[in-house]
This record gives structure tokens, C-alpha cells and sequence, in this order.
């Protein structure tokens, strides 16, 4: 009986936290099943790959958006993959705080900068407050202009919740917010804890 591999992702933020498993395919949904109720609080942060042995993607489902996909060749799956996704993914969603803009000034956060996203290091390190952020990328980029044009800033909270990115040029029109926006945050909202006009 032939094998697939699954890819079990808990948390799509930290993509290097992930189980690489073979079964067949029965086994497949029972332990995507498994997986599904052992993280049904945060399972819109996870994502599922399901590759056949010669590692062509099969079908998946993610999250943060939710979704399920299913590559054409893999169509007779279509109804074991909509059980799982109708039981645990159509309404995974998370329950996100939501916070006003002068406790996301306050909030606690670290800066990482990364001259080029594949960077596994950061260039750049920084933890303060929301409303300190320009003033440490401003010293960040004066103290270091050889840092590549291609430098971008993510800002997450203490514990590690992604919540934007700012590029190097400080552009505020290319703010971008975390995937799993935990927080219910605007753009608006993050402009105006920073102080932008």
C-alpha cells in the first residue's frame, strides 16, 4: 500500500516547529483527525501538507485563512478532505483581543531586521515601546548605512506575537500586519501608535 507524508504545522509563525509523518492514506485523516482536536483552540494558526512518496503536494489546509486545497489529480479525496475541513477548519478562528491604539503605543515589543528575508539571523535587535519604534529604526538605519536597500523591520510583542512589518525606507503605505492578527490591528491603528501623521 502506498505511503503519504504529512507535514503537521501547529503554529504557522513558527514554521520550524513541525512533525514530518508517513502513513497511508486511511491513517492519513485519522491522525490529521488526532492533530485537529489536540490543537482545536489554536488550530487556525496551523497548517496541514499532504505529499504523495514521489513529494508532489496532494491536498493541505490552513488556518489563517481557513482554507483547503486539493491538486486536481487528487479529486476523489475531495470528501474526506471536506469532512475534516467542515468539522475543524470552517469555524476554526481565533479569539483575538481586541486593544486600543494607546495600549498598542504601550505594548511592549521586540524589532528584528533582516537585510534579506532568507536571513536566518537578524541584523537588527531592539526591544520598546509601540511609540519608540521609529525612533530606534531612525537610529538603526542613521547608525548603519550599509545595511542593504532590501532591509525590512517585523515587530512582534514580547511573547512573540507577530504583529507588523515596516520596510527599511520606513513606507508607511507598506506597513504590513502579521498573518494571524491576534490583536484585531489596523493599519490606522498602527500608524497612529507610531505617530505617523
Amino acid at each position: 500500500m502506498s505511503k503519504v507524508i504529512v507535514y503537521f504545522v501547529p503554529d504557522v509563525q513558527e514554521i520550524f516547529v513541525r512533525l514530518i509523518c508517513e502513513y497511508t492514506l486511511e491513517e492519513c485523516f485519522e491522525k490529521i483527525s488526532i492533530f485537529c482536536e489536540k490543537y482545536k483552540d489554536s488550530l487556525y494558526k496551523s497548517k496541514i501538507s499532504v505529499y504523495s512518496e514521489n513529494k508532489k503536494l496532494m491536498f493541505s489546509f490552513q488556518g489563517t485563512t481557513p482554507e483547503y486545497n486539493i491538486e486536481d489529480s487528487y479529486k476523489e479525496l475531495e470528501s474526506n478532505i471536506l469532512e475534516i475541513y467542515n468539522k475543524y477548519y470552517l469555524n476554526c478562528h481565533s479569539v483575538k483581543k481586541t486593544i486600543s491604539v494607546d495600549e498598542l503605543k504601550n505594548m511592549n515589543v521586540r524589532i528584528r531586521g533582516y537585510a534579506m528575508p532568507d536571513d536566518n539571523a537578524p541584523d537588527f535587535y531592539e526591544k520598546c515601546k509601540v511609540s519608540e519604534v521609529l525612533v530606534k529604526l531612525r537610529e538603526s538605519i542613521r547608525d548603519f548605512p550599509e545595511i542593504s536597500r532590501t532591509h525590512c523591520f517585523y515587530v512582534s510583542s514580547e511573547d512573540g506575537v507577530d504583529l507588523f512589518s515596516i520596510d527599511r525606507e520606513l513606507d508607511f503605505g507598506t506597513i504590513c500586519l502579521a498573518r494571524i492578527n491576534e490583536f484585531n490591528l489596523t493599519k490606522e491603528m498602527v500608524k497612529e501608535a507610531l505617530g505617523v501623521e
